[in-house]
């Protein structure tokens, strides 16, 4: 039953759904520009690739508590698809809108952290389409997947 229901968060979650989490809280932090403070508790960073296979084209996510922030400087990909959530689309054209994006190296620089309760949509939103954040973001440190991470918590 356990990786059944691993296996249905990632296939909800690639699909926008946010039935697993906290009730009450939303799966993106769109209301105002975000400034993190400096943590100095320990912080897990991830990583994933906003091109396949590019090893240059690098987004970064910091797991924070329950809690998860897509750091300024990341790259997000240029062409996003229609397999793009719906709420990921909305906050990339705020982005876009607030200059919160901009053009680098065959991509979009983010240039302020945002803050999300979920890392799916922090994946949907630098890869430009429907990913499941448990598989997509790898540790810094040793490339372990964010979801074998969770399960060892």
């Amino acid at each position: 039953m356990g990786t059944f229901l691993s296996n249905m968060t990632y296939v909800l979650e690639a699909l926008g759904f946010a039935f697993f989490e906290e009730p009450g809280t939303t799966s993106i932090d769109t209301s105002e520009a975000l400034t993190v403070p400096v943590i100095t508790a320990a912080v897990q960073s991830f990583s994933t690739s906003a091109q396949p296979r590019s090893e240059i084209h690098k987004a970064y996510l910091d797991m924070v508590g329950d809690g998860y922030v897509l750091r300024a400087g990341s790259l997000i990909s240029t062409s996003p698809t229609d397999s793009l959530p719906a709420n990921v689309a909305k906050l990339r054209a705020q982005l876009l809108e607030e200059r919160a994006l901009v053009p680098q190296d065959d991509c979009l620089r983010l240039t302020r952290d945002i803050a999300f309760t979920s890392p799916s949509p922090a994946s949907a939103l630098v890869k430009g389409r429907s990913s499941t954040g448990h598989g997509d973001w790898s540790r810094t440190t040793d490339r372990k997947r964010l979801g074998d991470v969770l399960r060892e918590r």
